[in-house]
């Protein structure tokens, strides 16, 4: 131990190595002999905080602090004391002439100089910052050579990598083709890790194959374009993929393989081959990492891109040969696709109809209806339908339908519209003549019905006229002849009552009353009939106040009744009562013949028979039900149905309760 300690004291580690060092061993000599320029620069080493060491003497033995320990790697603590150039002998070329320079007293600043060591086993990069300064004793003879200095390695890699990062993405970002992506990727993160080659594969679903379609290579290692198989990149490569291998396989001195996982498969590995042996540094696997992160993206944009242009072409292909006409608009309703049979449709001329062009082509006096309902639908994103003529090449206008669908995005964004234009002229014309068949069936029935009315009025007061009169052998034939006149009367009012009802000239009177008031003279009215079929007639009792129009829903339960009455020929019939929130329904139940489920959207209908023809012949024309219909929406009453055949049917009919309403019916 150097009894010198006081010139070491505060040094930290190296002090601690320096006391102990027996400095007599080594051609510095004795801590007490040196000279007071060493001691002085030793102490002021010691207690800085930048990494600094000193050369002294002939033999240039290396001194330093701790702060410069970390720069030397795994030669420190041998280092201490030892002949500069046998400590860093594998950058003695580059760092010779400097050191010789500031023995021969010329000072040397250099920000920034790059050297590859093996300070910790194996070659690496290395930058540092230093100034050498030449110490001179009280003759102004150069003794030895004071350095600070610092390490900038991260730093400048840091730079490099970001350098590369933008470049890559630049040149990237404007290229749309998956292979030249892939081209440009391998060659620029070759040359920036300065490989001998780089290469960019798909793994297929089962994971057993890898397919390369374009690699780059400085010429010393074959291509490996083609398909291989993946355990032929490594085993360990096949057994985890996530773990980035630095095996060196028989073909190349060194590589590294880059794992592309998605959903817990792997996709994609970007391989990077070198001819010699390598360590690959953590900056350097970062960079391949981010690489492989971008190619991957950009691949996977292009090839979206593609895939959409290609589906876009076989879009327009499939729209222009379409049977219909083809339009799609952007979030703002503006029409960015108009297919060619548009044009051919309307004889306006190609992209004429873009943008707002194609409401030239609209019926004027359409023309703002069919705007206004397709703004609506692209302000709400909601489908849109309407019937508006178009102006047609071969002269005049035809009635056309629009409809369209809202587009929207993986994310849910609205996109526009996509739609449709059929021609529908054909059918626009059968509706107007049906509409006027209509027109003259209403006046038929309503002339037919009051022309007879008159005659009907008159046999029916002589048959009172000539009931006392006929004899007992003739009383049955008289019966059946008044039977077939009220059946007359009745198919002579349901005539009238539909007439009126499709003329428009029924005002319903609504008002609050109590629903009994319509049910009670109902039941008295029916029971006669109910008992003659030996039918049980069941009325309940309903306090309720409800809203309507008391003749005409009267109207509505008597139809509905006595087609109960008509069609139960066993069991019993009945009128239930029910509440629902702010409504009554009203439910006829029956053990009838019931209704088959194909045959319940058709009862509705005029002249429309339940069962069986020949049954129920005789019995009506089939309007009770087409009335009750009507009358339903005339009211706003909802009206449904439900039947079991040979079980009975339950008719319903929903209207809203009227003030003063009790809790309960």
């Amino acid at each position: 131990m150097d009894p010198n300690t006081g010139l070491f004291a505060d040094g930290g580690e190296i002090g601690g190595l320096m006391r102990s060092y027996d400095w007599s061993t080594n051609p510095l000599g004795p801590s007490a002999d040196w000279p007071q320029p060493l001691r002085t620069l030793v102490a002021l080493m010691l207690g800085s905080n930048q990494p600094m060491f000193i050369a002294w003497g002939p033999e240039r033995i290396i001194l330093y602090n701790d702060r410069y320990a970390p720069l030397l790697g795994n030669r420190h603590p041998r280092a201490l004391g030892r002949h500069f150039y046998d400590v860093w002998f594998d950058i003695r070329p580059q760092i010779q002439p400097i050191m010789e320079r500031a023995y021969a007293g010329k000072s040397t600043h250099m920000d920034d100089i790059a050297f590859t060591m093996c300070r910790h086993s194996y070659p690496e990069e290395a930058h540092f910052a230093f100034s050498y300064t030449p110490v001179r004793d009280e003759e102004g003879r150069v003794e030895g050579v004071f350095c600070a200095c610092a390490e900038t390695t991260g730093k400048v890699i840091a730079e490099r990598a970001q350098t590369f990062r933008l470049h890559f993405e630049e040149r990237l970002r404007d290229l749309g083709d998956p292979t030249a992506i892939i081209a440009a990727a391998a060659e620029m993160l070759g040359r920036h890790l300065g490989v001998s080659q780089v290469g960019y594969g798909d793994v297929d679903a089962g994971g057993e194959w890898i397919t390369v379609s374009v690699d780059w290579s400085d010429g010393r290692i074959p291509t490996m374009v083609g398909r291989h198989r993946l355990a032929d990149f490594g085993q360990p490569l096949v057994d985890d993929p996530r773990a980035i291998s630095d095996i060196t396989p028989s073909a190349v001195q060194a590589f590294a393989y880059i794992p592309i996982i998605m959903d817990r498969r792997l996709v994609n590995v970007l391989a990077v081959h070198h001819r010699e042996p390598r360590f690959w540094t953590a900056a350097e696997l970062a960079s391949a990492n981010e690489a492989a992160e971008w190619t991957w993206a950009a691949v996977a944009r292009a090839r979206a891109g593609v895939a959409l242009r290609e589906s876009e072409a076989r879009f327009r292909h499939m729209a222009d040969h379409a049977p219909v006409m083809v339009w799609v608009t952007d979030p703002e309703g503006r029409c960015t696709y108009v297919s060619r049979s548009w044009y051919d449709f309307t004889a306006q001329a190609p992209d004429d109809a873009l943008g707002l062009g194609w409401q030239d082509a609209l019926h004027p006096d359409d023309r703002e209806g069919a705007l206004q309902a397709f703004q609506t639908a692209n302000a709400t994103r909601a489908p849109y339908r309407f019937e508006y003529r178009l102006r047609w090449r071969g002269g005049g206008w035809r009635w056309v339908m629009g409809a369209a669908a809202p587009r929207l995005a993986d994310d849910g964004s609205f996109l526009g519209h996509v739609g449709s234009v059929i021609d529908i002229t054909e059918r626009k014309e059968a509706e107007i003549a049906m509409a006027r068949a209509d027109r003259a069936k209403s006046r038929f029935l309503a002339v037919a019905s009051h022309d007879l009315r008159q005659p009907m009025q008159s046999l029916l007061l002589f048959r009172e006229l000539l009931r006392p009169h006929v004899a007992e052998k003739g009383r049955d034939a008289f019966e059946h002849l008044g039977q077939g006149l009220d059946t007359m009367r009745e198919l002579l009012d349901g005539l009238l009552d539909l007439s009126r009802l499709e003329s428009d000239v029924v005002t319903p009177d609504i008002e609050d009353f109590a629903i009994r008031e319509v049910l009670e003279p109902i039941g008295n009215a029916y029971a006669q009939v109910a008992a003659a079929k030996r039918l049980e007639l069941h009325i309940a009792d309903c306090p309720a106040i409800i809203r309507s129009d008391r003749a005409l829903l009267g109207r509505m339960l008597r139809n509905l009744l006595e087609n109960a009455l008509r069609h139960t020929h066993s069991g019993r019939v009945a009128i239930r009562c029910h509440k629902m929130a702010a409504h009554l329904r009203v439910e006829i139940h029956d053990t009838g013949v019931g209704i088959r489920r194909e045959d319940l959207d058709g009862i509705w209908e005029e002249f429309r028979q339940v069962g069986d023809s020949e049954q129920t012949r005789g019995q009506g024309l089939g309007l009770g039900l087409a009335i009750v219909r009507r009358l339903s929406r005339l009211l706003g009453h909802s009206v449904t149905v439900s039947s079991v055949p040979n079980v009975g049917s339950v008719f319903a009919i929903e209207m809203a309760l009227g003030a003063d309403a009790p809790n309960s019916p």
